[in-house]
């Protein structure tokens, strides 16, 4: 049976020396890029409940490479750091796995190495059964809009339906 995997960034730490509070993250998860964008101080978070990915997969384990880029913004020269995830995923369970991913930037100065700040981002993984039942509603008819119409149409209870994002 598919499975539908989404991935999203819900936590950014930012801790170690401060390198500056322009931060931009870029996230490409199998191709799909995204970025955030946010004036951080040093020991300090923020909870960006970014979404970086859905996709559907019919196999048993799911190989999810992510690459996590942050860049701390200056006028002259930006200090970036990056990290690369390979996940292996188990698609046998319904369960939402989390990921914690450690960047270090250095901040240069002259070609000298100053200051080291550390960013820890969280990646939350869920993993859901991708074809579902309607649930019992009021009146046991679910409304929903269709893709291209403007139209409503009612659904009966019960009734099978796949998810798509």
């Amino acid at each position: 049976m598919p499975k539908l995997i989404q991935v999203k960034i819900v936590k950014i730490k930012y801790s170690g020396d401060s390198v500056g509070r322009d931060i931009k993250m870029e996230v490409d998860c199998l191709g799909n890029l995204v970025n955030f964008k946010k004036r951080l101080k040093c020991n300090s978070e923020v909870e960006p409940d970014l979404f970086a990915g859905s996709f559907v997969s019919n196999n048993k384990i799911f190989n999810l490479p992510i690459n996590i880029k942050i860049i701390e913004q200056d006028l002259v020269f930006n200090d970036v750091g990056n990290k690369s995830l390979n996940l292996k995923i188990n698609l046998s369970a319904n369960a939402t796995k989390m990921e914690t991913c450690k960047i270090e930037i250095m901040e240069l100065r002259n070609f000298i190495a100053k200051n080291k700040a550390v960013f820890e981002v969280l990646v939350e993984i869920s993993i859901k059964e991708i074809e579902m039942y309607v649930n019992e509603t009021k009146g046991g008819w679910l409304d929903v809009l269709a893709k291209n119409s403007k139209k409503n149409i009612s659904l009966p209870k019960y009734l099978k339906v796949q998810l798509e994002k």
